[in-house]
């Protein structure tokens, strides 16, 4: 019994396949409404071969029809098809309608398009090459609809080489396209879904236009060869993936060129541990860089951040083991490091060498904290103010110089930095904050402009070969240190040489007991010497 129903369903199924209602130009038509004048192109009594033109009208009793679908099964094993052409008043492929035309080797699906059946063109064993012409409404496929672990066949067993992807697909029909090695997405795509080129392993280089604002999770996963990936300049942000802890956007894919265009918004980054990542271009529609953005990425040498950015997220280049340069271009506003109120990570092992600090730095933990590495800085004519701590403990400074830009020096901003032996403080700067230059060690001598009328406790504290100091002349009182018994501003300095241009204003005189101090000499500015002033100096002769 249920043999004979399956050969009874067979046969009522090649019947319903071959019914058609006239034949013109070697075409068979079935018609869809008779009052809206609409037909379809159906299989017929001949297998179609050769070049198939589908025209857009047709007359059949003196009547016009708008061919308006191509039916279910229409060429099916036509394996002689080998080329089709679909009019821009076809809105419907139907299912199975090219299964098995092995001899089909280029499809062009037309914007006027809404619907293609499942497995339209499975088993086109000859079909290379896809476009989906470009087009504002999203293009259904297959009846399984969107949804994890659905398949709809639409191009099972078909060699895809090359896909123009014209419009928004529901659902992807790429996934595992082994010999996919051109994808263009067109400007006119909004997202790309969940696999969408999943398996794809013979892809190398993907561009993503502006018009994407979603990637769904998993997108290019495994594809093995993706070396190239670049995101169009936009000004939206572009979502990655939707799992709250993992996106697996781009996991086993081997990216070493990354052209970042666009302000990403994700869970977890698709790029965090992308080892052989070595060249990524950041630009300049980007307003925010995202935590662990780029975390792992062991192969990047050189970063530059562009003005207009103006936050970067915690651990944002944390492990980084190959970074030795970063540019932060020159700009007005203050940039944001970090997001964590006690720790950022921001350039964690990182072995910076060569920094551009082209802008003002907000944080509540300095990223450059302790790069012991860091041998070459600039500070760029944007800058307004040296943050706190910003580069204590970069033991491999040896010499910075601190445009007319800046302001304030803040606190222990480079505490630390034993081998800094060159400092230059232009006239712009009224602050130097409490121990800015505490530990530098190898200083031997310092400049103190006019400009600054207040110096912080300790501020250079421990610089054990500091023996010249010039305090410039100038009229105003000079503040040294707030601490009502010690601000320890010179303690542990063994000053020789002191020009003291100015009066200066303290609770504890921070020349007091400098035994070194042989020669003093006192500008015609100063108005006034305050009590104990040279207390102690005993070699003062």
């Amino acid at each position: 019994m249920k043999r004979c129903y399956s050969l009874l369903l067979a046969f009522i199924t090649a019947l319903t396949a071959m019914a058609y209602d006239f034949q013109v130009d070697g075409i068979y038509y079935s018609i869809r409404s008779s009052t809206g004048k609409t037909v379809s192109v159906t299989s017929g009594s001949d297998n179609y071969s050769g070049e198939i033109i589908i025209p857009e009208k047709v007359t059949y009793n003196a009547t016009e029809y708008s061919v308006t679908e191509i039916g279910n099964y229409a060429f099916d094993g036509c394996s002689g098809l080998t080329s089709v052409i679909i009019p821009n008043s076809v809105t419907e492929i139907g299912g199975s309608a090219f299964y098995g035309c092995s001899g089909l080797t280029s499809v062009n699906i037309p914007n006027s398009v809404t619907e293609i059946g499942d497995y339209a063109f499975n088993g086109c064993a000859g079909l290379t090459t896809i476009k989906i012409e470009e087009g504002e409404s999203t293009l259904k496929l297959g009846n399984s609809g969107y949804n994890y672990g659905s398949s709809n066949g639409l191009f099972s067993d078909c060699p895809l080489e090359a896909v123009y992807m014209g419009r928004t697909l529901n659902y992807s029909p790429f996934k595992n396209q082994t010999k996919l090695t051109s994808l263009t997405i067109g400007d006119k795509v909004t997202s790309l879904g969940y696999d969408a080129f999943n398996g794809c392993s013979a892809l190398t280089s993907v561009a993503i236009p502006n018009s994407v604002t979603e990637i769904g999770n998993d997108a290019f996963y495994g594809c093995t060869s993706l070396t190239t990936l670049k995101i169009e300049d936009g000004e939206s942000t572009l979502t990655l993936g939707s799992y709250t802890y993992f996106n697996d956007l781009f996991r086993d894919c081997p990216l070493e060129t990354v052209y970042m265009g666009r302000t990403l918004s994700y869970s977890d980054s698709p790029f965090r541990n992308q080892t052989k990542l070595t060249s990524l271009t950041i630009g300049d529609k980007v307003t925010s860089i995202g935590n662990y953005a780029f975390d792992g990425c062991s192969g990047l040498t050189s970063v530059t951040i562009p003005n207009s950015v103006t936050s970067i997220g915690s651990s944002a280049f944390s492990g980084c083991t190959g970074l030795t340069t970063l540019k932060i271009e020159d700009g007005e506003s203050i940039l944001k490091l970090g997001n964590n109120s006690s720790f950022n990570g921001l350039f964690r092992d990182c072995p910076l060498e060569t920094v551009h600090m082209g802008r003002t730095l907000g944080y509540s933990d300095s990223p450059f904290c302790d790069q012991t590495k860091l041998i070459s800085l600039t500070i760029g004519d944007k800058v307004t103010e040296i943050g706190s701590s910003v580069f204590s403990g970069c033991s491999g400074l040896t010499s910075v110089v601190i445009p007319n830009s800046v302001t304030s020096i803040c606190s222990s901003a480079f505490e630390g930095c034993t081998g800094l032996t060159s400092v230059t403080i232009p006239g712009s700067v009224t602050s130097i904050g409490e121990s800015t230059f505490r530990g530098c060690s190898d200083l031997t001598s310092f400049t103190i402009p006019n400009s600054v009328t207040e110096i912080g406790d300790y501020a250079f504290n421990g610089c054990t070969g500091l023996t010249a100091l010039k305090i410039e002349d100038g009229e105003s009182t000079l503040t040294l240190g707030s601490n009502s018994y010690s601000n320890g501003l010179f303690r542990d300095c063994r000053l020789e040489t002191v020009y003291m241009g100015r009066t200066l204003s303290y609770s504890y005189s921070p020349f007091e007991k400098q035994t070194k101090l042989k020669s003093l000499t006192i500008g015609d500015k100063v108005t006034s010497l305050s009590k104990s002033a040279f207390s102690g100096c005993s070699g003062l002769t």
